[in-house]
C-alpha cells in the first residue's frame, strides 16, 4: 500500500492546481481537454481539486507527468519559459520540504538563505565581518546594522512583498536560524512576517482561503511552534476510526474532513492552556475569583454578549439599532456594578528591589525606581 503523502505536500499540490486555474482561466474540463484533447474523459484536474493528488507522480503522455505537460503549455518557440513556469517553480520550492521535514540540519537553512541571496543579487555579512565593515564603510552601514532596525525591517518587507513560496521558505530558514542562535527579537519579527507573507501571497494569487489557511496553519504548527499534528490526532479527537477498504468517494470525504479539522480545530486542542502568564503569589483577589469562578464566568459571557451588541450597532444609521447598542452598554455596566472583588492590593513577589537585578528587563516591582544596579 502506498504511504499517504504528507499534508505539506498535499498543500503544495493544491497550491499548484489553483495557480494553473488562475493562470489559465479554464475549468477542470477545459484543462483536461487542453492537456489530453477532446477524446475520452480523463478528469485529472477534477481529481486534483478534491484530493490534492500529486501532479508529478506518474507519467501520463510520452513519459511526461501532468506537471511537465502543463509546464510546456504555450511556451515560446525560442525555448524560454512559458506562462506556467511560475507554477512549476512554486511546486519545486523548498517551502514544502521545509514544512514537511522534521529536524533539518541548521546548515541547510543557512545555505538556503545564502543561495537565495546570491540568486537575487543580495548579500549578508558574516559575524566576523563586522570590524572590517565598520572600519572602512562605517558603523552605520546597513549590512552590519544591529537588531531589528531599518535594514532588517526592509529585508522582511521585501520578502513578504515578493509573495512567493520561495520567499516564504527564506523566512522559514531565517526563523530557524534566529531560534538556533537565540536571537529572539529577530525571531519575533520574522514570525510576524512569515504569517503575513502567506496571507498576502494568497490574496495576490487569488488562492482559495482554505488552501491559504492550510499553508498558514502548517507554518504556525510546524515552524513557529515545532508541533506536528497528525491524522491520528484528528481520528482520536473526532472519534473517526480507520476503515479498511474504504471506497474512493468515502476516502475523499475523510481526507477533506481531516483538512477542515486541522485548519479549524478547537482552541482547546492546542497546548496545555499555560505559558502566556507568569507565576504569581496567591492573593485574596485570586482566591475570591476561583471561589466564585462558575458564577463569574456566566456574568463574563453575558457582559461579553452585551458589549458585542453595543460594538456592532453603536454606529448604525438606524436609530433603533443605536438604541439597542445603548441598552447593551447599560445592561453590561449594570451587571458589572454588582460584582465587588475584595478591596485589597494584588500580591507581588517584590515591593522593593531584589538583591540582584538583571539588565534588559523591566523592574520587578511597581513604583518609581531609585538608582540603577544591573548585571548582564
Amino acid at each position: 500500500m502506498r504511504p499517504t503523502q504528507d499534508l505539506a505536500y498535499r498543500a503544495r499540490n493544491w497550491f499548484w492546481y489553483w495557480r494553473v486555474r488562475q493562470i489559465s482561466g479554464l475549468t477542470n474540463d477545459e484543462l483536461d481537454k487542453k492537456c489530453f484533447g477532446a477524446h475520452g474523459r480523463r478528469q485529472h484536474f477534477e481529481r486534483l481539486e478534491v484530493t490534492a493528488s500529486d501532479p508529478d507522480e506518474m507519467p501520463l503522455v510520452d513519459g511526461k507527468t501532468l506537471l511537465e505537460l502543463v509546464d510546456a503549455w504555450d511556451a515560446p518557440e525560442d525555448g524560454g519559459p512559458g506562462p506556467y513556469a511560475c507554477a512549476t517553480r512554486a511546486f519545486r520550492s523548498r517551502l514544502w520540504s521545509f514544512l514537511a521535514t522534521r529536524d533539518v540540519a541548521q546548515a541547510t537553512y543557512t545555505d538556503y538563505i545564502q543561495h537565495c541571496a546570491e540568486d537575487r543579487g543580495w548579500m549578508r555579512a558574516h559575524d566576523r565581518d563586522y570590524a572590517l565593515y565598520a572600519m572602512f564603510l562605517g558603523a552605520d552601514e546597513p549590512a552590519i546594522e544591529h537588531g531589528v532596525e531599518t535594514a532588517y525591517s526592509a529585508m522582511l518587507h521585501k520578502l513578504v512583498n515578493e509573495a512567493s513560496p520561495d520567499a516564504i521558505a527564506v523566512l522559514i530558514a531565517l526563523f530557524r536560524e534566529a531560534m538556533h542562535q537565540v536571537e529572539l527579537e529577530n525571531a519575533i519579527a520574522i514570525r510576524k512576517a512569515l504569517t503575513a507573507s502567506i496571507v498576502w501571497m494568497g490574496e495576490l494569487l487569488e488562492t482559495p482561503r482554505n488552501v491559504t489557511q492550510l499553508i498558514k496553519q502548517l507554518a504556525i504548527d510546524r515552524v513557529l511552534s515545532n508541533r506536528w499534528i497528525t491524522e491520528a490526532d484528528w481520528r482520536t479527537q473526532t472519534n473517526t476510526p480507520v476503515t479498511p477498504k474504504l471506497a474512493t468517494r468515502a476516502r475523499i470525504r475523510e481526507f477533506n474532513a481531516w483538512v477542515r479539522w486541522y485548519t479549524n480545530r478547537p482552541i482547546a486542542f492546542d497546548g496545555n492552556g499555560y505559558g502566556r502568564f507568569p507565576l504569581v503569589p496567591r492573593s485574596a483577589r485570586t482566591e475570591w475569583l476561583e471561589e466564585h469562578r462558575d458564577f463569574l464566568d456566566e456574568v463574563r459571557r453575558e457582559v461579553g454578549a452585551m458589549r458585542n451588541t453595543c460594538w456592532n450597532f453603536r454606529d448604525s444609521q438606524v436609530p433603533e439599532n443605536r438604541g439597542l447598542a445603548e441598552q447593551g452598554r447599560i445592561h453590561a455596566d449594570g451587571l458589572l456594578s454588582h460584582i465587588c472583588p475584595p478591596d485589597a492590593a494584588p500580591e507581588r513577589f517584590y515591593t522593593t528591589r531584589p538583591n540582584l537585578e538583571m539588565g534588559g528587563l523591566p523592574p520587578a516591582f511597581p513604583g518609581p525606581q531609585r538608582g540603577v544596579s544591573s548585571t548582564e
